[in-house]
């Protein structure tokens, strides 16, 4: 018996060893899976009732998952709210990260499908999504409509689970609250037509209530003139609902020969006119070698579009005949809309660059009393301005809202007025008041249950190009609103008109790589939390 203990012992201390192995082997596999972290990001695009694959959470993994894996378990919760305003709910996995709606992508993205396994629950195994680190829970939006901006959808991501293990969560964008539109259509989004971006938002609502979309094609990156850059369009003729494939008005045709900025107005014999600007770019343009202004119109609502006619000897350079302005170096109009005042007279609002003292921009305005034969430039508008819109005021005036170049008084956007159908202007502090942080922005006067307001669309961040907001300037008042948030999230550009007296169309910039969103929401609906 007593030859027989060591061999007990022996075994007993195998017996440890193995025990501490095994248990060595369990921490370090929980160590390594809470070492790989689940990027769990928020979801902040609108959405609008009968959308499908709307995307409320998308779950990224550090590393792709494996055949072997035997699972991966996404767990989570919906609010009352949205729970009542889904109608099915999938997720979907792919090995590509998408920041917009896999759908808006037009099938250039691939993923997989998969239903939930229970109520709160998506369990899939690793043969299942070998390979796929992105998992996207989307939702079906049923047919109810919008009725203000309380009215979101959200979703809380409680676990993600790999192996049957906690992986750490890491929050990023926030969370997911994805406001109920009327209507929300990417319209423009990077790589459709093989473009890589897409900039600067134009709208026009026509006489025969068909609405033009036009976006600056920009090819091959995000920048400006003098890239390769085509003016592209669509159109829509049941008030935004369905879109026709994009048109190419003018293609570039490589760098220093490319076009961009459109703008647009519709006379009061029904032709549309287009502005843009076309070559060697804003900085770049000199007087003997200029930027040039272009026109080109339309007869048939914006289906076909004429050659594009040079008017820049009118306007500035060597070859215009006013003794000043032919010293200028650049000129171009603001992207957005020009105006037709009721005598027939026809404006666009300019930024001239008068000399090579640094990137300092002053405005002019161009105006046609010849339906867009013939073109003059008005006095200075407005000194040290930048991208300026033009609207018609209710007593009559002319209203110029003007870009901040960027710094000055404060951030704050500048106003001048016009007494004299667009010669004279005169500055004016009366509807000043509002931040601008330097952007493009769109002014359109509305009139909603005997109120005259002017609504005004700039990103609502103090210096940076996020959060799409409008403010509300009541007439009858006199001051502006606190700021409606629209479009949470990465904002610049944007344009406006009403689709009809009740219903905007916003058409906005968003995301860091430009998709181009037209938003549609009824006058009640903007402004069911309005407050001065």
């Amino acid at each position: 018996m007593k030859r027989n203990r060591p061999i007990v012992a022996y075994s007993q201390h195998i017996s440890r060893l193995k025990f501490l192995l095994l248990l060595c082997i369990s921490v370090c596999s929980i160590t390594i899976l809470r070492g790989q972290d689940a990027i769990v990001r928020g979801e902040r695009h609108g959405t609008a009732p009968n959308q499908v694959m709307r995307t409320l959470a998308t779950v990224s993994l550090s590393d792709p998952m494996r055949a072997k894996d035997s699972t991966i378990e996404i767990r989570y919760e919906l609010p009352k709210g949205t729970a009542r305003r889904i109608t099915r709910l999938q997720l979907l996995s792919s090995d590509s990260l998408a920041m917009r709606d896999l759908p808006d992508y037009r099938g250039r993205i691939t993923y997989n499908v998969h239903a939930p396994i229970a109520e709160g629950t998506f369990r899939l195994t690793g043969e299942d999504v070998a390979g796929k680190r992105h998992f996207y829970i989307v939702a079906d939006i049923d047919a109810s409509p919008a009725h203000s901006q309380r009215d979101t959808l959200g979703i809380r991501v409680t676990d993600v689970l790999r192996n049957g293990l906690p992986l750490k969560k890491v929050e990023h964008q926030g969370e997911t609250s994805r406001r109920i539109f009327r209507g929300y259509e990417a319209l423009f989004v990077p790589g459709d037509d093989g473009s890589r971006n897409y900039r600067i938002p134009a709208i026009l609502r026509t006489h025969n209530c068909t609405l033009i979309a036009v976006a600056d094609k920009r090819k091959y990156n995000q920048g400006d003139l003098p890239e390769d850059i085509d003016i592209v369009l669509r159109r829509s003729e049941d008030g935004g609902e369905t879109w026709s494939p994009a048109q190419t008005v003018i293609q570039g045709q490589g760098r220093g020969l490319g076009y961009g900025d459109a703008a647009l107005v519709q006379t009061h014999n029904g032709r549309i006119l287009m502005f843009f600007v076309g070559g060697i770019g804003m900085w770049q343009s000199t007087a003997e070698q200029p930027i040039r202004t272009y026109l080109c119109e339309s007869t048939d609502d914006g289906r076909t579009w004429s050659t594009p006619r040079d008017i820049t000897p009118s306007l500035f350079g060597a070859e215009c005949s006013d003794e000043e302005r032919r010293h200028f170096l650049a000129s171009f109009v603001a992207s957005g809309q020009g105006l037709v005042l009721p005598n027939g007279r026809i404006l666009f609002a300019a930024a001239m660059r008068e000399n090579n003292n640094g990137f300092v921009l002053h405005n002019y305005i161009l105006y046609s009393d010849d339906d867009g034969a013939t073109w003059q430039v008005s006095d200075k508008a407005f000194a040290r301005g930048d991208e300026a819109k033009l609207s018609l005021l209710p007593d009559g005036r002319i209203l110029l809202s003007v870009r901040n170049q960027g710094g000055q008084e404060e951030g704050q956007r500048f106003f001048a007025i016009s007494e004299d159908s667009g010669h004279s202007w005169t500055r004016t502090r009366t509807f000043e008041g509002i931040p601008d942080n330097g952007c493009n922005g769109a002014v359109l006067q509305v009139e909603h249950h005997g109120r005259k307001l002017m609504l005004h669309s700039l990103p609502g961040h103090p210096t940076k190009r996020v959060d799409g907001v409008i403010y509300v300037y009541d007439h009858d008042m006199g001051k502006w609103s606190y700021p409606l948030l629209i479009n949470g999230g990465m904002s610049a550009y944007s344009d406006m008109t009403m689709i009809d007296k009740d219903t905007l169309a916003y058409f906005v910039e968003e995301d860091a790589t430009m998709s181009l969103v037209l938003i549609r929401l009824s006058l009640d609906e903007l402004l069911s939390d309005l407050t001065f």
